[in-house]
């Protein structure tokens, strides 16, 4: 039976092959060389992506469930009032993807997203710089609900409303200023390797939006919900930071792991709570960075009962 941990692997990397497979490179077909090959390649990864993404889909539904019944199962009132509901929210934006549609669709999975984190965020974390540092993805998802609110309202033909477009490059402000700030908060120490291997994606950012900004700034758009309003460098520079925190804290302990897998699925969500699959990497990646705690404590739990075992029984003999 996998442990809690290979579904955690697994899901990052279902989520990872979809973002490679179907995100990026089905959408780089417009400019690939023309052909029967070139058609039969492109089909094949489209399959691939959509196996991923279906796959993802029903793990990380199965590990959230997991991890909210054991957080209630296991833990205080407040355990058992957050994971309910988080339960609820992951049920209702799978749900929202398939039955509501339209501007409707966005709003819900978006507000149901922002319930289930700032009933999260309330939740005591380790520490307060984690608190602090949580502070931006919940503020953020706060920024593109009210972004998909106004959207929602006009196209309901509500008048005098605000434009939308202010909260939702907020949001994609605030996502930036969380890369730049991620090694910051979790000091994940220095490994030339890793900076190395971080470097090149961002470097390579940097010289595409250069060369073809029309380019990178489609796929980005597409792919992650980032419009790159901000200048190139900060964009390249936090996809640096970032992708270094992960890589450095994923060769660390166990619970380094899991904050790197957390922080992976919130970016692999993107600004795109709009789209359930995104949503649920959205919501995965802030429960288990918001509430490691929680995220692991039926697993602790499950454990200390094991160990306990042998001795009631011992003492009963």
């Amino acid at each position: 039976m996998p442990t809690p941990a290979t579904i955690r692997a697994l899901v990052v990397a279902t989520a990872l092959l979809e973002l490679l497979l179907l995100r990026i490179a089905v959408r780089l077909g417009p400019v690939a060389p023309e052909g029967a090959g070139v058609d039969l390649v492109f089909t094949v990864l489209r399959v691939l992506g959509l196996a991923s993404l279906n796959l993802f889909l029903i793990l990380g539904a199965a590990l959230l469930l997991w991890q909210a019944l054991r957080a209630a199962a296991a833990s205080s009132a407040r355990g058992i009032i957050v994971g309910t509901v988080t339960i609820a929210a992951g049920a209702a934006i799978l749900a929202s993807g398939l039955v509501v549609q339209g501007a409707a669709s966005l709003l819900a999975s978006t507000v149901l997203l922002v319930v289930a984190m700032t009933a999260g965020w309330l939740w005591p974390t380790p520490s307060a710089v984690s608190r602090l540092y949580l502070l931006l993805p919940l503020l953020a998802a706060w920024s593109l609900a009210i972004h998909y609110a106004l959207q929602g309202g006009a196209l309901l033909g509500l008048s005098g409303l605000p434009h939308s477009t202010g909260a939702y490059l907020l949001a994609e402000a605030l996502a930036v200023g969380g890369a730049l700030a991620a090694p910051l908060f979790f000091r994940p120490g220095w490994r030339p390797r890793v900076a190395l291997a971080a470097g090149g994606p961002a470097l390579a950012f940097l010289v595409i939006s250069l060369s073809r900004p029309w380019l990178l700034a489609t796929l980005v758009m597409w792919n992650t919900g980032f419009t790159l309003w901000l200048p190139a460098p900060l964009y390249a520079a936090g996809l640096g930071l970032y992708l270094y925190t992960i890589l450095a804290l994923a060769w660390q302990s166990p619970q380094a792991r899991r904050t790197a897998i957390a922080l992976a699925l919130l970016a692999l969500g993107g600004l795109k709570p709009d789209y359930s699959p995104y949503a649920l990497m959205l919501l995965l990646g802030y429960v288990n960075l918001a509430w490691p705690s929680w995220a692991t404590h039926g697993e602790q739990w499950l454990a200390a009962s094991e160990e306990a075992l042998p001795a009631t029984s011992g003492r009963a003999g």
